[in-house]
C-alpha cells in the first residue's frame, strides 16, 4: 500500500440495492417491461415448437391445443372457430413462393390480410401493435386472424394460390391500405 492510496470498500448490500434502485436506466416500468418482452419470446418460441409438431403430425391434437390455450388464452377458441368456418388462403407469388401472405375471412365479413407479424385487423392495431405508455397494459402475442393463419397452414387446412408477381404486390398494398381507411 502507499501511504495515500485508499483501499476500496465494497459498498453493503443495501446501499449497492439502492443504487441500483435510483438509477435512472432501471423502473418498475422497465423491468415488467423487460419481463413482459421475455415472456412474450419464450411464448412464441414454444409456439413455434407446437406448430412445428403440428405441422410434422398433420393434424391438431388436443394436447397441442392445450398446449397453445397457455399461450394464447382466448384468441385461440376464436382462431380455431374461424378456421372451422371460414376458407384461410395462403397467397404466394408465382415466382417467390416461399414469400406468403394469409387471407383471412373475419366474422364481421371483412377480410383481412396476414403475413408475418401484421394484420390489417383493427384488433392487431389495438392489442398487439400498439405503443402504450403503460408497459404493464396486457398486449397479445398475435390476433385472431394470424392464429388462425398459422394453424391452417400448420394443418394444411388453407386454400393456395399462386398469383402473377405484380397483382401479388398489389393485392397484398390493397389489404393493407384497407386498415387505413
Amino acid at each position: 500500500h502507499s501511504a495515500g492510496a485508499r483501499q476500496a470498500v465494497p459498498p453493503s448490500p443495501a446501499t449497492a440495492e439502492m443504487a441500483f434502485a435510483l438509477s435512472p436506466e432501471w423502473t418498475v416500468e422497465a423491468e415488467a417491461e423487460a419481463d413482459a418482452e421475455s415472456a412474450a419470446t419464450i411464448g412464441a418460441s414454444v409456439a413455434n415448437d407446437i406448430f412445428e409438431r403440428v405441422r410434422f403430425d398433420g393434424s391438431l391434437s388436443d394436447d397441442s391445443l392445450r398446449k397453445l390455450r397457455c399461450i394464447f388464452e382466448k384468441t385461440l377458441d376464436s382462431a380455431v372457430d374461424l378456421l372451422d368456418h371460414a376458407t384461410i388462403t395462403r397467397i404466394t407469388p408465382r415466382r417467390a413462393d416461399t414469400r406468403a401472405f394469409w387471407k383471412v375471412p373475419g366474422t364481421s365479413g371483412s377480410s383481412y390480410h396476414c403475413f408475418s407479424g401484421y394484420c390489417n385487423c383493427q384488433a392487431f392495431a389495438q392489442l398487439v401493435a400498439r405503443a402504450t405508455n403503460h408497459p404493464l397494459a396486457c398486449k397479445q402475442l398475435v390476433c385472431k386472424h394470424q392464429l388462425a393463419a398459422r394453424l391452417a397452414d400448420s394443418t394444411g387446412a388453407c386454400a393456395q394460390m399462386q398469383l402473377e408477381d405484380e397483382v401479388w404486390g398489389q393485392e397484398l398494398l390493397r389489404g393493407c391500405e384497407e386498415a387505413r381507411s
